[in-house]
């Protein structure tokens, strides 16, 4: 599976793909920035941003502060007008999760200025919440998170 991450990465030529998160020395999570796939797998001009970060580290303002990094870098390298957030309806889901455990991910989306665009099934072959992210947005959302 790292193979297949890294040849990706390399198709993108290293402008998206999947990043370590690291707080201080230590690997806390992942982060990506790539084209979101459609029902087929293909890839679609719609961007997407994401993270994973083990549990230990919920809560604690680390999500906020990749997904901001995340739009300010895509900005620069994909230069994508608009980008996504997708959250899967599932705990256990692929992206973002919106569960009560995990309702601090809709927090996120909203510290963010992310615009709500309901249930779509239009990526993944699934139906996931999807959330529209304006990197313009980014300059008006507050630089720390509000608890």
């Amino acid at each position: 599976r790292l193979r297949q991450m890294i040849a990706r990465n390399q198709a993108f030529e290293d402008r998206m793909g999947s990043f370590p998160v690291y707080a201080g020395p230590e690997l806390i999570g992942s982060a990506i920035i790539k084209p979101l796939p459609n029902n087929e797998g293909v890839d679609t001009d719609d961007v997407q941003i994401g993270w994973h970060l083990k549990k230990q580290f919920w809560g604690r303002g680390y999500a906020t502060e990749v997904a901001r990094a995340l739009i300010r870098y895509g900005t620069v390298v994909a230069a994508p007008p608009i980008m996504f957030g997708l959250i899967h309806p599932k705990p256990a889901g692929l992206h973002l999760g919106n569960s009560p455990a995990n309702a601090a991910s809709i927090r996120v989306a909203e510290r963010l200025k992310a615009e709500p665009q309901g249930l779509v099934y239009r990526y993944y072959g699934i139906e996931l919440q999807h959330f529209l992210l304006r990197p313009s947005a980014l300059s008006a959302a507050p630089a720390k998170d509000q608890k």
